[in-house]
């Protein structure tokens, strides 16, 4: 008997314990204190690391690779999951441009921020649902873009692109020889 009360003691013993370590866990991921990896900055596509607020602060929801931004969330947000608002995502890369001025479109909504190499190019930090352009003159080489963008209310969308201007050629003049005009037939 003494045995099988012991026996008992430790299968309770061990059911505590699992249990314990399952609220414990449960707690983490409910209160969000588990940490998403940290992306380094990719080349040619983004690291996005999405926020379960509108301050790109605490620890990230989610992390993913995208070769492009061009999101339109609608009612839902980067979870997909219904009538999420309130979030923000970082996207960085480093990409190849060659010398040139380059266009930025942007349609948000709601608030975005561009930065090339650390300098900001772009700030429309507010409630809103509009279309922008910027422009800069990149250097040939590698360049890190940074965007920031958070989601308030509403609709969710972010779509970013940039095109490099068609070079403008500049005719020369042409030289054309002195010569005289025959005036007798005149």
């Amino acid at each position: 008997m003494i045995n099988n009360q012991k026996n008992n003691l430790l299968q309770f013993n061990k059911y505590i314990v699992y249990l314990t370590y399952l609220i414990f866990f449960t707690f983490l991921i409910n209160n969000k204190l588990y940490a998403a990896p940290v992306c380094d900055i990719p080349v040619g596509q983004f690291c996005v690391n999405y926020y379960d607020n509108t301050t790109l602060s605490d620890t990230p929801i989610l992390r993913n690779y995208e070769a492009s931004v061009n999101h339109i969330w609608e009612h839902s947000g980067p979870r997909q999951t219904a009538e999420e608002n309130q979030f923000s995502g970082r996207w960085q890369g480093q990409f190849d441009f060659q010398t040139g001025i380059y266009d930025f479109s942007v349609h948000a909504d709601d608030g975005v921020r561009i930065w090339l190499d650390g300098q900001l190019i772009m700030d429309e930090w507010r409630d809103q649902e509009e279309d922008f352009t910027t422009t800069a003159e990149i250097t040939g080489g590698m360049h890190t873009i940074q965007i920031e963008h958070y989601d308030s209310w509403w609709t969710a969308g972010l779509s970013i692109n940039w095109r490099k201007r068609p070079e403008r050629h500049v005719p020369q003049p042409q030289i054309i020889p002195n010569i005289p005009l025959n005036t007798d037939h005149i």
